[in-house]
């Protein structure tokens, strides 16, 4: 029963397959191979047959005869003495029967090995010739006499012809199964010498006829085969038999068709995918232009005789792409200048200035062929942006330059007025030229003392970030140790941190730290870190560390302050921005601490680094490189 989908199982078929041919020439061949074997091991056996009945028969059988001729020779011997010594009569007969016992033996085994009831007769008329020759041999010994001495005579004749007579047939009997063997071997020989030719004559029909239904088709399929894998796809297959040759080669006539409708349809997909290229290169804003190893134009778009109008009416498939874009080709400018200057593998991309004041952008790129592409862009629109930013950022830098000026000046005219209130007030506040009469007007002179120092530090920091801005803020530059800036730093903050009930702590890690910078400007970046630690921790403790890293020296501020959000530290690095905006913010300041702090630490080629948490406290590290002895002093 055939499983769903399969062939139906048709005994015809099968008997037409190439599995039943097969398995009929080697079942044919095992038959005949087994036949002489069977054959052979039969002519062996029939071969060690004919030689065992040929001993066993007449030539035992001539053996015992001439053995029992002996032994009628010694009866014949021993009656002869008897007859000359006059013996003991018993005696004599005793040995007489002695010896008829060995007569008889021999006798019988000679009848036994006859072979033909000739021989066989022989042999027995001698065995009774002998029983007689010994009844008379007994009497004579008995009571001699000359009548039964001539019988005995007489009898001893025939014993004797009757054995020869025996001998003879047994020999003529071996010469008769000697010639049976040698013809039983001679027909043995002849039959294996013509089963074998038989043999290889139907093995040599069965590869013919295989050769021509197996061999000859498989040859043919492997030959179509061979020429479809070298691209001859309309190669004719051969038609095939019934069998599973036959089934292979229309099973490869299938895949041809199939191969061959494949192709179509790719070749179909292809001028399809063509179509749809040059439908998407028409319908591109760039033009587009195809050039093949030897510099020929293989294709190009619309778009690219919309850039060079020059080109209008002038053929450009197949035409020399250097020799079109040259002096020689078209001598307009623009065109000479679309491929100039742009090499697919050093410089693939450039910038063309047309004529009528557009800008292309142009650029290639190699094939796999040896070829390239050459890609046209308008970049008029990005060109005019560009320029338009240009101006705006000169025009930015000539604001910023502006600021930076004004602020200089407006900060020189500012400090001059504020120097004198400043003086005054501390000679108020001094009571220099005597006691004054209403202690508000002293609280007063303090307050304006107070408040115009605050301006003037406001100011100086304004002053230095506009010289920052304006790169004229200058540096001057001498060894410095950062321990001996520490402590300074810290005998000035630390009686504020007392006024505020803060602790406070210096903590020096090495015993000294010497970097190349400005004193006045790293003292005035450590002040600014320390007051900003005071002013923003309402309890606990600020801590000043000086410690050492690999490459740098590190100025680290650490408190239990307010702190920040992590979002929040970048703005804090802007100037005038405060994180605290509202109008009502519990801390004053301008906003210039850090801002400042960031721009002087830059200036000495260090970095700035914040970690802090909201209402966990701030950590502000500068890290300055370690003296070099080599390094210039005083460099800006």
């Amino acid at each position: 029963m055939s499983s769903p989908g399969s062939t139906p199982f048709r005994a015809r078929d099968w008997l037409r397959s190439v599995r039943f041919k097969l398995t009929a020439a080697f079942l044919a061949l095992s038959f005949i191979a087994a036949a002489l074997g069977e054959y052979a091991i039969y002519a062996i056996t029939q071969a060690g047959e004919i030689v065992v009945h040929t001993y066993d028969g007449p030539l035992q059988g001539i053996s015992y005869a001439r053995e029992s001729s002996l032994s009628f020779a010694q009866l014949e011997s021993e009656l002869l003495r008897q007859r000359f010594h006059q013996s003991d009569a018993a005696s004599g007969i005793e040995a007489l029967d002695a010896l008829a016992v060995d007569f008889d033996e021999n006798i019988r085994v000679a009848e036994e090995r006859a072979l033909s009831d000739m021989s066989r007769k022989a042999v027995q008329s001698a065995h009774a010739l002998e029983a007689q020759w010994i009844a008379l041999a007994r009497k004579f010994v008995a009571t001699p006499d000359v009548a039964t001495a001539e019988k005995i005579d007489e009898v001893s004749a025939q014993v004797i012809a009757a054995l020869d007579e025996g001998v003879e047939l047994l020999t003529y009997e071996g010469f008769v199964e000697r010639q049976k063997s040698v013809a039983a071997i001679a027909t043995s020989k002849a039959l294996a010498i013509g089963g074998t030719g038989a043999a290889l004559i139907l093995a040599l029909v069965m590869a013919v006829i295989l050769s021509r239904q197996i061999v000859k088709p498989l040859g043919a399929a492997a030959s179509a085969a061979n020429q479809i894998a070298a691209g001859a796809f309309d190669t004719k297959i051969p038609t095939g038999g019934s069998d599973e040759t036959g089934t292979l080669l229309r099973s490869m006539s299938v895949m041809q068709a199939s191969i061959q409708t494949m192709m179509e349809r790719e070749k179909a997909q292809r001028r399809s995918a063509q179509t749809r290229l040059v439908e998407a290169l028409e319908g591109s804003p760039e033009g587009m232009m195809l050039v093949d190893s030897n510099n020929r134009i293989v294709l190009a778009n619309e778009q690219v005789r919309v850039f060079f109008p020059m080109l209008q009416g002038v053929p450009l498939v197949d035409a020399d792409f250097g020799y079109l874009f040259s002096d020689n080709g078209i001598p307009q400018g623009d065109a000479r200048v679309a491929s100039e200057g742009v090499d697919a593998e050093s410089n693939p991309h450039g910038e063309i200035p047309l004529a009528d004041g557009r800008w292309l952008h142009v650029s290639r790129s190699r094939t796999a062929e040896g070829g390239w592409f050459v890609f046209w862009s308008d970049i008029t629109a990005l060109k005019d942006r560009e320029e338009k930013y240009r101006q705006a950022r000169l025009e930015a830098e000539a604001a910023s330059r502006a600021k930076s000026t004004f602020l200089a000046n407006i900060s020189h005219e500012l400090r001059t007025p504020l120097n004198a209130i400043i003086g005054f007030s501390e000679i108020i506040n001094a009571q220099l030229f005597g006691p004054i009469g209403v202690n508000s007007y002293l609280e007063y002179a303090g307050d304006i003392l107070s408040s115009g120092r605050h301006l003037l530090h406001v100011i100086n920091d304004v002053l230095d970030i506009s010289r920052s801005d304006a790169g004229t803020l200058e540096l001057t530059r001498a060894p410095i140790d950062l321990c001996e800036l520490a402590r300074e730093c810290a005998d000035e903050v630390g009686p504020q941190c007392a006024r505020a009930n803060l602790n406070f702590d210096l903590n020096l890690t090495v015993s000294a730290a010497v970097i190349s910078g400005d004193q006045l400007r790293l003292k005035q970046v450590l002040l600014n870190l320390l007051l900003n630690a005071i002013k923003f921790t309402p309890s606990g403790y600020v801590v000043l560390v000086v410690r050492e890293t690999a490459d740098d020296y590190a100025l680290e501020v650490r408190d239990t302050g307010i702190g920040m959000r992590a979002e929040d530290i970048p703005r804090a690095m802007e100037a005038f921005v405060q994180i605290d905006g509202r109008l009502a913010r519990s801390f004053e300041g301008t906003g210039l601490g850090l801002p400042l702090v960031k721009t002087l630490v830059d200036l000495h080629g260090g970095r700035v680094e914040i970690q802090s948490a909201l209402a966990q406290g701030t950590s502000v590290s500068v890290l300055l490189r370690k003296h070099n002895p080599n390094a210039v002093s005083n460099a800006a």
